[in-house]
């Protein structure tokens, strides 16, 4: 409530300080954004500002991120209706970058604020050092766990190092304080390659590296990654129990002590605290905590802090982990007849009032400067420590195309399955570098 007042106020004070609305001369602009990534008072208040800078129409849609993909895709060839400006998903940014999708927009570096941005979502929309996407907002990862059990296991804070967490997380599940069968000290979907990267990236693994002559190679193989993935092996052999070939978009059903999930026939079972830790995105706490109910009579979660807690994945060094990273971008459409109003579009939604407004709603904008308003919580906190090392997915021109086969969730469940780490990685990075240089998209077989 406070987020929305302070955001329409904000809004009030710009109307109100001499601003004239020119006549609309300007150009009309159509904007497409990932459907739940930007709150409907600042998708007013873009609107308000772009006529007061344009003069022009600013039409705002929301749409799955699937469906702009594509249609990114389509507006290539000047067939089909399409937006001016894209907010884009980021493991797909560098590959429509790679398809020329884009407007370069590198003069735009100042507007945008580029050197305060977040390097490696920038690096997502940059080809032969020219940038044709900004990155807009992003999610962090890091790890949710239940004080009380944490606690029976005489475990009383937070382990410091990835090590001390590997065994605090063992042990957790050998002691099993509460007695509860098949209990997990974390639960870690087998597929789960998101969560997964945090260990790769602790031990200085990465799934593809660039190398010279233009080319990006798969590094599931080399030491580092190794590492990695032999020590997710033994957690999911010794501390996640009981929970193999789960689904991996409901895992706050394992922490509540009380929740549901869907049978084999579309009903639904009743489910109990099951693991003393999971990882997510910043989003899960709204799933987490107390069943109550609200003003409205709607169930909802209320998070309690004397049994839930949050911290990052601790690195080797006893400083937050590199983590996976997901988020966005923003893009002009290299077809767009209407570049200058599309310009003008990006300035608003990169100055600093925008930018506030981002992060008074609890979005995290990809410009480090406004992380501090976020907050002074155990969220903000967190969020921040965890963001000054998140890590997206490649730059590679060819990394959609490797999410869409479904071969990382395959490698990962087999890892993860306990199978030949050695032999998988070889395997595995044959048939992705081939698929990390791809530019155009894979011919499907009929």
């Amino acid at each position: 409530m406070k987020a929305r007042l302070a955001v329409l106020m904000m809004a009030l004070a710009l109307a109100f300080t001499g601003c004239v609305i020119p006549p609309r001369e300007g150009e009309n602009v159509v904007v497409w954004l990932v459907e739940g990534s930007t709150p409907a008072t600042l998708r007013e208040y873009l609107v308000q500002q772009f006529a007061i800078t344009n003069g022009g129409n600013l039409v705002i849609n929301q749409m799955p991120a699937d469906a702009i993909i594509a249609r990114a895709f389509e507006a290539r060839s000047g067939e089909f209706d399409r937006p001016d400006v894209v907010e884009i998903p980021s493991y797909a940014t560098s590959t429509l970058v790679a398809n020329q999708a884009f407007a370069d927009i590198s003069p735009m570096a100042s507007d945008v604020q580029a050197r305060k941005l977040v390097p490696s979502l920038v690096e997502l929309g940059v080809l032969k050092k020219r940038n044709y996407a900004y990155p807009y907002l992003f999610t962090t990862r890091y790890l949710y766990y239940r004080k009380d059990i944490y606690a029976l296991a005489e475990i009383e804070e937070p382990p410091a190092t990835l090590n001390e967490f590997q065994e605090a997380a063992i042990k957790i599940a050998e002691d099993n304080p509460r007695k509860i069968k098949d209990f997990s000290g974390i639960y870690l979907a087998d597929q789960d390659w998101h969560d997964a990267l945090g260990w790769i990236y602790a031990n200085g693994g990465a799934l593809a590296r660039y190398r010279a002559g233009d080319r990006w190679e798969s590094t599931l193989s080399e030491p580092e990654t190794v590492a990695g993935l032999e020590q997710l092996q033994e957690l999911h052999a010794k501390a996640n129990k009981g929970t193999w070939g789960d689904p991996i978009n409901r895992p706050w059903i394992y922490l509540n002590e009380v929740d549901w999930k869907y049978d084999a026939f579309g009903g639904y079972i009743d489910t109990t605290v099951s693991a003393a830790t999971i990882m997510g995105n910043d989003s899960m706490r709204a799933r987490l905590g107390d069943r109550v109910r609200s003003k409205t009579g709607a169930r909802v979660r209320q998070w309690n802090e004397e049994e839930f807690g949050i911290f990052p994945l601790p690195g080797q060094d006893g400083n937050p982990a590199p983590t996976h990273v997901r988020g966005s971008c923003l893009a002009i459409l290299s077809q767009s007849p209407r570049q200058k109003g599309a310009r003008q579009f990006l300035e608003i939604i990169y100055s600093p009032e925008f930018q506030k407004m981002l992060a008074l709603n609890g979005k995290t904008p990809a410009n480090k400067d406004y992380w501090s308003m976020l907050g002074s919580g155990e969220f903000a906190s967190t969020t921040i420590a965890v963001s000054q090392s998140a890590q997206p997915t490649p730059a590679a021109p060819g990394w959609l195309y490797i999410e869409q086969s479904g071969k990382l969730e395959e490698f990962f469940t087999r890892v993860m399955r306990g199978g030949d780490i050695d032999k998988l990685t070889r395997q595995y990075d044959k048939e992705f570098d081939e698929m990390l240089n791809s530019i155009h998209p894979p011919i499907e077989e009929e």
